[in-house]
């Protein structure tokens, strides 16, 4: 330990003679006023280590002029003999105190050549952070399996050098350096990236005329999505017999929240029976719902339908404390909860209460093998203070791609694009961008996708379903010759979001959908009629 100490404030001393630094009122810290941004990348070609500012205690370490990937290298070896050694290769300092987005990663390249395979020397891959001021090890490499040929290597140091300046090391140490005949280090690459889009599908949208992108968030940016133990579809209601009011609720242990660190949920959705009833919306955390966080009344709820309910709070999840989701009735006689048809998820989506405890509806009934219809819409935001936009590539008939435009939606209408004989194609790109007052990062291409566009049909759709508007905000207007018997919707990962139902015509031929409380995006409807089944995409903004 003394040794390392001693190296690092070394290393100050000699950087305080190499580049600029400021001696502030910092209690003997040394203050950056210089440093290498990112991207940072390291293949000795120049020859030397003071053309980036590396720096060494130890003739050891030099440039390999015949090894490398592609040659030189960096190496370490066992001339001069050491004994009980800790010998540093170390960089200049990194600026990362101005990046807030995304990962930080270091690649590089090692190679050993062994002599003897004892496990007792080892090169330590080193990060220091310049707040905390200690160095971390973050990846360890040993001569215990002895010689290896090249080995890449990627590691997210983002822990340790994120919104901070910081430098990385590349330390011998061991017993004896008479056990190997030398490490061999090549493309030291320091870099941030920020996670693109997933998903993109693009194709010719002819109502209005354009293409149709559609993608997913980057990961870490989302993870909307409703979470629920039932199967979506009612099956019978249930009531307790008596003018009592009762919570029910659907239940997950801390353990199972571990994804939603950071979540919201935003949305309620559930399934009332009785007319005369009053029912609230809740949220309680905690052992035994200890903790009541949301208590919303329901104005007007639409009986023996799905109703989705918009929290006026969000409700913050703890993913140390156990989350409770569900309703509570009035205790007005009738059967109030919907349930599908089973098996129960016992423990988790049967919960109820009426008197101070709570319980399982099997713990009641083994009859009662059911799960509440309860399902939380849960919403994720990255950093309050970071705003994630979309930028829109795009090619024509393989000419190089330039950008289109920017949107801060998952889908985007290209009004532009060109639909004429002979035939077009345009394909997409797309990328985000994660914007603050400090910082802007923009993420690598989402995958390629796009169409041919020969010229537009102008014939009447001689299909008996008619769906409009399309794109659709509020309400969907399905018109068919043949009665419909129930309406499906699934958004584009499959999951539904409107469960089977019956319809009332507004006429004989027409049905009205609400679809405000849908996520943006592309969704599919499935329309059940006396002549079949017929899906159609649809796009609700």
């Amino acid at each position: 330990m003394k040794k390392i100490c001693f190296f690092v404030a070394a290393s100050i001393c000699i950087l305080l003679a190499g580049k600029g630094f400021s001696q502030g009122n910092t209690g003997g810290q040394s203050k950056l006023d210089d440093g290498f941004p990112l991207p940072f990348l390291e293949q000795w070609n120049y020859g030397t280590f003071e053309t980036n500012n590396w720096i060494t205690e130890s003739e050891n370490w030099s440039i390999a002029w015949q090894e490398g990937q592609p040659a030189p290298s960096a190496q370490f070896t066992w001339d001069p003999i050491q004994s009980d050694y800790s010998i540093a290769l170390e960089s200049y300092p990194l600026l990362a105190d101005s990046l807030t987005a995304g990962d930080i990663y270091l690649d590089f390249d090692l190679k050993l050549d062994n002599y003897l395979p004892t496990g007792n020397e080892q090169m330590l891959v080193q990060v220091w952070n310049w707040d905390t001021l200690t160095w971390t090890t973050v990846s360890t490499f040993s001569n215990a399996e002895g010689s290896f040929d090249w080995v890449s290597e990627h590691l997210d140091i983002t822990s340790q050098a994120m919104e901070t300046i910081f430098k990385i090391r590349f330390v011998a140490t061991g017993e004896s350096s008479l056990n190997i005949v030398g490490w061999f280090l090549d493309n030291i690459h320091v870099y941030r990236e920020c996670n693109p889009p997933l998903e993109l599908e693009a194709y010719l949208y002819y109502s209005p005329f354009g293409m149709y992108l559609d993608w997913e968030a980057p990961e870490g940016t989302t993870s909307d999505q409703w979470i629920h133990w039932d199967d979506g579809e009612n099956f019978t209601a249930i009531g307790i017999g008596s003018p009592v009011p009762f919570d029910v609720a659907a239940r997950w242990e801390s353990g199972q929240l571990t994804e939603f660190e950071g979540d919201s949920i935003t949305k309620i959705a559930f399934f009332p029976n009785e007319e005369s009833s009053i029912y609230r919306v809740r949220v309680w955390s905690g052992e035994f719902a200890a903790n009541l966080i949301v208590d919303q009344e329901v104005n007007s709820p639409v009986i023996g339908e799905w109703n989705i309910i918009t929290l006026l709070t969000p409700a913050p999840i703890d993913i140390t404390q156990d989350l409770w989701v569900g309703y509570q009735n009035d205790g007005a006689n009738g059967y109030q909860m919907g349930v599908d048809d089973g098996p129960a998820i016992d423990g988790f989506g049967n919960m109820l209460k009426f008197g101070p405890e709570w319980r399982s509806l099997l713990e009641i009934n083994p009859d009662l093998d059911y799960n509440w219809n309860i399902q939380a819409y849960v919403k994720h935001d990255i950093a309050d203070d970071t705003l994630v936009k979309y930028a829109i590539y795009r090619s024509d008939n393989s000419m190089p791609y330039y950008l289109r435009d920017y949107t801060d939606q998952t889908n985007y209408l290209d009004d532009s694009a060109i639909c004429e004989p002979p035939a077009w194609t345009h394909y997409y790109k797309i990328t985000a961008l994660y914007i603050n007052e400090d910082d802007t990062c923009e993420s690598d291409f989402s995958g390629e996708e796009g169409d041919i566009c020969e010229g537009i049909d102008n014939e009447d759709d001689p299909s008996l379903l008619i769906i409009y508007p399309n794109p659709a905000s509020d309400v969907l207007f399905i018109k068919s010759e043949e009665k419909i018997e129930s309406v499906s919707i699934f958004d584009s990962k499959g999951i539904k979001q409107l469960n089977n139902r019956t319809i009332e015509p507004l006429n004989n031929e027409t049905v009205e959908i609400p679809v405000g409380s849908l996520a943006p995006g592309l969704h599919l409807v499935r329309v059940e009629t006396d002549g079949g089944v017929i899906g159609r995409k649809v796009i609700i903004r």
